[in-house]
């Protein structure tokens, strides 16, 4: 599965997109996608990023893109 499925399941699932905000690497795994960690960086142009910075671009673009409440933002903050 590639980077855009992850992209458009976070859109459209919203308990998805809260475990990949808290976690986006362990979520990834779990999930059973084939994604790197360092795919998902390079796909946000973002290569020195952490998984806290990573996880707010996502919400920040699916957000944007797709009507994703910005309160999810504060399900990343711990």
């Amino acid at each position: 599965m590639s980077i855009q499925a992850i992209i458009d399941r976070a859109a459209s699932d919203p308990d998805f997109l809260t475990r990949l905000a808290r976690d986006p690497n362990g979520t990834v795994e779990a999930e059973g996608y084939d994604v790197e960690l360092g795919e998902l960086k390079a796909a946000l142009d973002m290569p020195n990023a952490s998984e806290h910075e990573i996880a707010e671009a996502l919400q920040q673009r699916l957000s944007h893109s797709s009507g994703v409440s910005a309160s999810l933002a504060n399900t990343s903050a711990g």
